[in-house]
């Protein structure tokens, strides 16, 4: 069974300290604490310095949302000393009724702005203190994934590795794209925000990046992530790109949690169950 745990709880109690010092938006990041974050945390025979991965849903417009618990489960079961959250977004509902403290917008790009993902980098730095990891993996879908290629810029230290899954990169091409897919007039326009492709340049040279998209995606089309590797590699960051067989809700393919285990396997001497056929080397994406 996970842990159901709000971040706020902990945050309150008496293992409160200075979440990094180094870090130059640490008051901005104390002021948001009291934020509450929800996030099911799923251990695996957790000994010291476990590998931490933390799970980023979509924008989910229409409803309440827990797949990205599902993934995180999904994901403890890949080896042991993991540590495995799904971390509910500021504003929204999971399938159980809880929530995360905060506003959740309009879901039209809108809300991926600097307040909100210091929200959630709140969450991410108390896991950290809690669990000391010996490695920290931020897998996110959709929206989630432009607010992990973000948090990747913003703070260059708070993460070791990302996957950035069906990522809408560059944020006013992807709304002009959803104006004609939904019709909505929520769509009009251009907003103003930073759209992940405009801050590579910040990203650590140290921090491993895998961008995944499906082929068949028509919410978070193609070119939006080829446009964001293409960044990357020409700021010489260290990338991998993967266009797989499949639509925009590629979130738990196989494919992903493969990828999930080989950035485990960097940190682990111990080994692992990818969910892929025969242990071919095939599973692995690189």
């Amino acid at each position: 069974m996970p842990i159901q745990w709000y971040i706020e709880q902990y945050l309150n109690g008496k293992n409160n300290r200075d979440m990094d010092s180094k870090d130059s938006h640490n008051k901005r990041e104390r002021n948001n604490a009291k934020q509450q974050i929800t996030v099911d945390i799923h251990e695996n025979h957790v000994q010291r310095q476990p590998c931490l991965v933390i799970a980023i849903h979509d924008d989910a417009p229409f409803g309440t949302v827990s797949y990205h618990n599902t993934f995180a489960k999904k994901v403890s079961g890949l080896a042991v000393n993991v540590v495995a959250v799904g971390l509910l977004r500021p504003g929204y509902k999971d399938e159980r009724g809880r929530k995360s403290n905060g506003r959740k917008g309009w879901a039209v790009g809108d809300n991926y702005d600097r307040k909100r993902i210091e929200q959630i980098v709140v969450g991410i730095r108390i896991l950290q203190q809690r669990y000391r990891p010996i490695k920290t993996i931020v897998a996110g879908h959709s929206g989630g994934a432009a607010i992990t290629a973000k948090m990747l810029a913003y703070y260059p230290d708070l993460m070791d590795s990302a996957l950035i899954v069906s990522c809408s990169a560059d944020i006013n091409a992807w709304r002009k794209d959803m104006l004609k897919l939904r019709s909505s007039l929520l769509f009009f326009g251009k907003i103003a925000c930073t759209s992940p492709l405009d801050l590579v340049k910040t990203i650590s040279n140290k921090a491993q990046i895998h961008v995944i998209c499906g082929a068949e995606d028509e919410v978070t089309r193609p070119y939006l992530s080829e446009r964001y590797v293409t960044k990357l590699i020409q700021a010489g960051k260290q990338v991998h790109y993967d266009v797989i067989t499949g639509d925009h809700d590629i979130f738990l393919h196989p494919f992903v949690l493969a990828s999930v285990a080989k950035h485990i396997t960097h940190s682990h001497s111990l080994p692992i169950n990818t969910g892929c056929d025969d242990g071919k080397a095939s599973c692995y994406p690189w």
